[in-house]
């Protein structure tokens, strides 16, 4: 929920709240049930470390992200990171993207998710990537990572991409 500080508040309930700052607030709209649609770029980021997000994915080493998103742009020529735990775009922890929309072979929309393991680049590279046909509905994206390294993609409960990103979350 937002207050008059422009501060999205954590309502998880889980040990400290990891609170988020929206750097520009007239470029986001609030709807109903806690909802908001990005107008235009901006940056929507916590005030502090995520600690315990990450303390909780080095002890289980796993991690799942999961988001309902409808995008709105009908195309652009870079990644740009619907939700990320990362220090710069170099050093991501875990990035869910959106990419290309226009731009692939098929007109397709494409998420992508880096993950940084001892295995990987810092930046989260080789990214899984799945593809979607339907681009302007709402999309519910899961991306998860077992204590195994096998990682999944779904959209709207449908598997789009799966890999397998070893080792642990030690860097």
């Amino acid at each position: 929920s937002l207050n008059g500080n422009n501060i999205v508040h954590d309502l998880s309930g889980y040990n400290e709240s990891v609170d988020l700052l929206v750097t520009d607030s007239i470029k986001i709209h609030w709807k109903e049930n806690n909802r908001f649609e990005i107008l235009d770029n901006t940056i929507i980021h916590s005030m502090q470390p995520a600690t315990k997000i990450i303390n909780a994915c080095k002890e289980t080493n796993e991690i799942t992200l999961e988001c309902w998103i409808k995008p709105s742009l009908k195309e652009f020529m870079y990644n740009s990171s619907i939700i990320s735990l990362s220090q710069d775009s170099e050093n991501i922890g875990i990035s869910l993207m959106q990419s290309d929309f226009g731009l692939s072979e098929y007109g397709n929309y494409k998420y992508l998710t880096g993950l940084s393991t001892r295995s990987t680049e810092s930046n989260g590279k080789p990214y899984l990537t799945g593809e979607e046909d339907e681009p302007h509905t709402l999309h519910h994206v899961v991306y998860s990572r077992d204590n195994l390294g096998q990682e999944k993609m779904y959209l709207n409960s449908k598997l789009i991409a799966n890999s397998v990103k070893p080792l642990g979350f030690d860097n």
